[in-house]
C-alpha cells in the first residue's frame, strides 16, 4: 500500500465538515424569481458566520429542475447551472472547493459560496421548497 504524505496542517473536507456544528435552519420557497440565502440567518449580528450550508429540496412533482449561480448574479429560466431533479435525486454530481452536489442536496463549503448563491426553479409552474441548515 502506498504511503500518502500530506502537510502537517492537511485536513480533508470530510474531516473539516465533521468538526462543524449546525446552528440554525431556514426554509425558502423557490419561485421563478431568483433568491439569495438570508444574510441575517447565516451571519447573525454579533455571532460567527456560517462556514458551510447543507441545502435539500422538496419539489411538488417527481421531476423538477432548478437553476443556480455562485457568482452573485441572477440565474434565469435558461441561464445558470441547471440541476435536474428526477425521482428524488439530482442527476448531476460535482465536487469542488465551493460546492458539492450529491443526491438530494447541495453542500456549500464556505461563506463566500453561501453569500453568492442565487437560486430559482427553472420551471415557473413547479413548486419547490428548499431547506437549509447552516454550520460553523
Amino acid at each position: 500500500m502506498p504511503i500518502i504524505h500530506r502537510p502537517a496542517n492537511y485536513i480533508d473536507e470530510y474531516e473539516a465538515a465533521a468538526r462543524l456544528t449546525a446552528f440554525t435552519f431556514e426554509e425558502i420557497n423557490l419561485t421563478a424569481t431568483a433568491v439569495a440565502l438570508t444574510a441575517a440567518t447565516y451571519q447573525p449580528p454579533g455571532a460567527a458566520a456560517a462556514r458551510a450550508a447543507w441545502i435539500t429540496f422538496e419539489p411538488s412533482v417527481p421531476r423538477a429542475n432548478i437553476r443556480l449561480r455562485l457568482d452573485g448574479l441572477t440565474p434565469t429560466e435558461t441561464v445558470g447551472h441547471r440541476l435536474d431533479y428526477v425521482d428524488g435525486n439530482y442527476e448531476h454530481f460535482f465536487l469542488g472547493e465551493m460546492v458539492t452536489v450529491i443526491g438530494q442536496g447541495i453542500l456549500l463549503k464556505n461563506l463566500q459560496s453561501i453569500v453568492l448563491l442565487r437560486i430559482r426553479r427553472a420551471d415557473a409552474s413547479v413548486n419547490v421548497d428548499m431547506a437549509v441548515t447552516y454550520f460553523r
